[in-house]
């Protein structure tokens, strides 16, 4: 089964837009004139772009107990264990290695101290998800969020038969 991630929202588009127009602007200008700065940046944030591009999520797989997280190039595989009860769910969490509203809400590795270390690939953050997964605590936002969770816990059910 497969499931749509979630729209993204207004301010993710508009910060990803906004992102690619200071790109685009460091572009032209690294090539017309003298502008030091703008050669210097142009690069460093095209890298940033397309890492942030990579990583985005273009949709989850539910298949024999394991969870596909989809991205451009490649997908993710996590062993679901269930739905992660409430006190598995994080508070304030810092971002250790994540991309904040560039082609996603937050996409990477994230900490809370009371849970530790978690994967997070969310587009949305009002269609949230938190999966208990052999890595930890998985963090989505598909669209359909019940249907996920149904699919989920179907194919935790089938896998300890």
């Amino acid at each position: 089964m497969t499931f749509k991630p979630a729209e993204c929202t207004t301010a993710t588009n508009l910060v990803t837009w906004g992102a690619m127009a200071v790109f685009l602007v460091a572009l032209i200008l690294s090539f017309w004139g003298a502008h030091l700065w703008a050669r210097i940046i142009c690069p460093i944030f095209g890298v940033l772009m397309i890492a942030c591009w990579l990583f985005s999520v273009k949709g989850y797989a539910v298949n024999d107990g394991m969870l596909n997280v989809e991205h451009p190039l490649w997908s993710d595989r996590f062993e679901v264990r269930g739905i992660a009860p409430e006190d598995r769910r994080p508070g304030k969490a810092v971002r250790l290695f994540a991309s904040n509203w560039i082609f996603g809400h937050t996409l990477g590795l994230c900490y809370d101290k009371k849970i530790g270390m978690f994967f997070v690939y969310m587009t949305n953050p009002d269609h949230r998800l938190y999966v208990e997964t052999a890595k930890g605590l998985l963090l989505i936002s598909p669209e359909d969020e019940a249907g996920l969770s149904r699919a989920l816990s179907g194919a935790t059910k089938t896998r300890h038969l």
